[in-house]
């Protein structure tokens, strides 16, 4: 082999090698760029899931119904808490690592006083411990750390959909559902103005006598199928509430006079507010909130259901 052949041969090799080596240093950049924020979980194993955040505690538990969850002593919305299992159970497959320096936690709002503490359960042990911090600035994801270690990570899909959630969204909003065929009698009041309709032989009748127009009844009953809340009162406005003299009322009787739901509906500044009249009592119901648009539609005036 010649001289020339040979340094030919070495050139080769030194760029064989250079290239091994920028291959390498870029694998394992990518490596530290990413990781497995949250290992896969057994979400049968999951008694609870708290999440801790200044001034909003929401704790998610099973319930005595087997299967059933509770948020906060309240009934669950399945939905919301199938999201969140299914998140635990099948997580990203990597997450995207953006800070190592402590000093980026508080911009980040994964701080201790800032962050949203999310501690899964499970046979008394804690299963996942994160702090949650605020929203990616394009709008998809949101920062995420391990308790007590100070990298950062990014984390998109439906672990930060559910983790973004606020508290009160986490609860079941129907607040009633009462079958179109069991109604047999409505007592409506708003304001001054109060009435009744009949059904008489499949028919309705308003309590004067007067046909009621079928479609509008319909309408009206089909409000009542699923009757679900906008939100919750807080403490403070739990407290503004009277309903002792409520500005509108809405009662459902069967045919045996059995009452199947009673609605008192009060307003204050932040909307209209209804909650469910116990029988024998008044008011006894948690205040819900409810769209001025669905109030008007449970109650509306007897002139929109005669009949045409």
């Amino acid at each position: 082999m010649s001289s020339k052949q040979l340094l030919r041969l070495l050139v080769v090799l030194a760029a064989v090698v250079v290239l091994w080596g920028a291959v390498a240093l870029a694998s394992r950049r990518s490596d530290e760029g990413s990781t497995e924020l949250i290992s896969k979980l057994d979400t049968s194993a999951i008694d609870s899931i708290a999440l801790v955040a200044p001034g909003d505690t929401t704790v998610i538990r099973r319930g005595p119904r087997r299967g059933g969850w509770q948020v906060n002593g309240h009934a669950a919305d399945s939905q919301a808490v199938s999201q969140m299992l299914q998140a635990l159970a099948n997580p990203q497959a990597s997450a995207d690592l953006v800070a190592r320096n402590p000093s980026s936690h508080a911009r980040l709002r994964v701080t201790e006083d800032s962050g949203r503490r999310v501690r899964v359960l499970g046979q008394g042990r804690a299963l996942v411990d994160l702090l949650a911090g605020k929203p990616a600035s394009e709008g998809e994801g949101i920062y995420l750390r391990r308790a007590n270690q100070p990298d950062v990570y990014l984390v998109r899909g439906e672990l930060s959909t559910a983790l973004a959630r606020p508290g009160d969204e986490w609860r079941d909003r129907t607040i009633a559902k009462v079958p179109r065929d069991s109604v047999a009698r409505m007592e409506i009041s708003r304001g001054k103005q109060s009435y009744s309709l009949n059904r008489r032989q499949g028919r309705w009748v308003l309590g004067s006598g007067v046909p009621a127009d079928s479609a509008a009844i319909a309408g009206l009953l089909s409000n009542y199928g699923r009757l679900e809340a906008a939100g919750f009162a807080d403490k403070s406005q739990q407290d503004s509430l009277r309903f002792g003299r409520p500005r509108r009322t809405a009662r459902l009787f069967d045919a045996g006079g059995k009452p199947l739901l009673s609605l008192v509906f009060d307003s204050i500044g932040s909307g209209i507010w209804a909650r469910v009249e116990q029988q024998g009592t008044r008011g006894t119901g948690e205040p819900f909130r409810l769209d001025s648009w669905t109030a008007d539609q449970l109650t509306p005036p007897d002139t929109t259901l005669r009949k045409r």
